[in-house]
This record gives C-alpha cells, sequence and structure tokens, in this order.
C-alpha cells in the first residue's frame, strides 16, 4: 500500500473514530434528563440495579474468555466508587436539574488533580489554580439563577470526587489486563451494591417507559458508550478525546431546553460557557484527563 493511501486511510479512520465519540458524549449528555424523568417514581437503589444489571450482561461472555486476565482487586474497589458515585448523582437528580448536575460532575476534571495530589502527593501545577479558579466562577454564575446550591448540587458534587478516584484506579491498570474483564466486573459490583439497597425501598412497576429508559441506559448510555469511548481513543488522541468529552454537559444542557422545557438565563449561560472554558484551557494546557495522569 502506498503511503499516501496509508495515510486516506488512517485520516478517514480517525473521522469515524471523532464521530463515535462526539454519540458517545450525546448518550452521556442526555441521560440526564431520561433518569431525572424516572427517578420521580422510581426508588434510586431500584433504578441503579436494573441499569447495572442490564449494563454488566452483554459484557459477561466476553469476561468469562478473558477471565484470567481479569484484575480484580481494583475493578472492585472501582466498582465501589462507581455505585457510590452514581447514588449520590441520581439520587441527587431528585433534587436538582438535569443540566446542572452535568456541569457539576464535569467538576471531576478538575478533581482528579486534586485527588491525586492528596492520595499519590502528585504535584498541582499552576494551570491547575487558574481553571479551579474559572470553574468555581462559572459554577456561581449557573447555579445563582435558581436560588443558589441545593442539597442535589451538593450530592453530584460528590459524584464528581468520586468519579475522580474511579478515573485513578483505571489509569493504574496493567497493561496486560483485560478491559473488558475489568469493565464487566466493575459494572458488576454496581449492581450487586444496588441490588443490596433495593430492600429498603418499594419495587416499581415496569412500565413500558421504565423498561425503554432502563435499556436505553443500561445499553446504549453505560454498555455500548464504553466500548465506544475506548475503540475511538484508539484512533484519536486522547488530547482529542478529551475536548470531545468536555461537551457532555452542553448535550445535556440542550436536552433540557429542547426536551425538558428547561429555561436557561443569560446570566447561567454565561456561567456555563466560563466552566466549559475552564475545562477546555485546562484539557488545552494540560496532559490528557482520560487518562488520569497529570
Amino acid at each position: 500500500m502506498r503511503g499516501s493511501d496509508w495515510q486516506t486511510q488512517a485520516m478517514g479512520k480517525r473521522t469515524v473514530a471523532k464521530g463515535v465519540l462526539i454519540l458517545v458524549t450525546i448518550a452521556w449528555g442526555s441521560t440526564f434528563l431520561v433518569i431525572k424523568s424516572q427517578v420521580a417514581t422510581v426508588a434510586v437503589g431500584w433504578f441503579l440495579a436494573l441499569r447495572f444489571t442490564v449494563a454488566a450482561l452483554p459484557l459477561l461472555p466476553f469476561a468469562l474468555r478473558e477471565f484470567q486476565a481479569i484484575p480484580w482487586k481494583p475493578a472492585i474497589w472501582s466498582g465501589i466508587w462507581l455505585f457510590l458515585a452514581y447514588y449520590l448523582q441520581t439520587q441527587g437528580l431528585v433534587f436538582t436539574g438535569p443540566d446542572r448536575a452535568a456541569f457539576i460532575t464535569g467538576l471531576n476534571v478538575l478533581a482528579i488533580p486534586l485527588l491525586n495530589f492528596a492520595l499519590y502527593r502528585k504535584a498541582l501545577l499552576p494551570k491547575m489554580a487558574v481553571s479551579a479558579g474559572m470553574m468555581l466562577l462559572g459554577l456561581a454564575l449557573f447555579l445563582s439563577p435558581k436560588g443558589g446550591i441545593n442539597l442535589g448540587d451538593v450530592m453530584v458534587f460528590g459524584t464528581a470526587v468520586l468519579l475522580a478516584g474511579q478515573v485513578l484506579i483505571t489509569s493504574s491498570l496493567p497493561q496486560h489486563a483485560s478491559w473488558v474483564g475489568f469493565t464487566f466486573v466493575e459494572l458488576a459490583v454496581t449492581a450487586v451494591l444496588s441490588w443490596a439497597t433495593t430492600s429498603f425501598q418499594p419495587a416499581p412497576e415496569m412500565t413500558p417507559s421504565l423498561m425503554g429508559a432502563e435499556l436505553y441506559i443500561g445499553v446504549v448510555a453505560t454498555t455500548f458508550a464504553l466500548l465506544g469511548q475506548t475503540w475511538g481513543q484508539t484512533k484519536v488522541p486522547a488530547f482529542q478525546a478529551g475536548l470531545i468529552f468536555v461537551f457532555e454537559p452542553i448535550f445535556a444542557a440542550i436536552f433540557g431546553v429542547t426536551l425538558g422545557h428547561r429555561q436557561i438565563t443569560w446570566v447561567e449561560a454565561v456561567g456555563g460557557l466560563i466552566m466549559v472554558g475552564a475545562l477546555l484551557g485546562y484539557e488545552w494546557l494540560g496532559r490528557p484527563v482520560p487518562s488520569g495522569k497529570i
């Protein structure tokens, strides 16, 4: 194959991969509105138990095939962190809006270096302070028109910190480890812990709306999204992938406005743009966040 042909094929694959990553980001952004609508009538534990059971099952055959390469200890710990993160996020959505939750969850980008410093004494760079200041300013503007910070916002902030810890665990996996096996165990642990909470909550009625939401959230926005993210990042540099993922809260806000009839004031819009600017600046000035390394 001539060099020009190879370059053309490589560019084509990168273009497709970028499209896949955009679809993944859109799927993630859409989940906030779907979850918000379901937790109004379904207990959080039941919603999560069904979601992560549906998400884990498609990976079971692949995990069994790569059983020997599964890094069990980090996968179990990651599942615990993931359960706590999503429980807080889902419970928080009972009290706060989907677009607010998406923007606050985006704080995990800045929580990663802070947690990395607290746990591993990794150096904090000046760019982190600048990005953190911009993020706090944008968050204050975004939250202020709706009565400031509420209980749901605080819960979702806990999600941001916990997801940062989960990213750090994932980034420490050895090269020979089975990513599919790790993901299956991670999702399975989250499902088991979620089922444990259902004994204290009333069982939901399995309506078509709930089943459709669980299938979409579980399969599309969890299983396929994670697989799409992994495949896409084998073709696209993590730096570029990180820039794409930054727009998750923007897509959440778009879904909130178009489908959820959410009204956004100009103050909130300015705050959101400042937060996105902080995330983009952090990605641009430093090494990519998705790898979990600073």
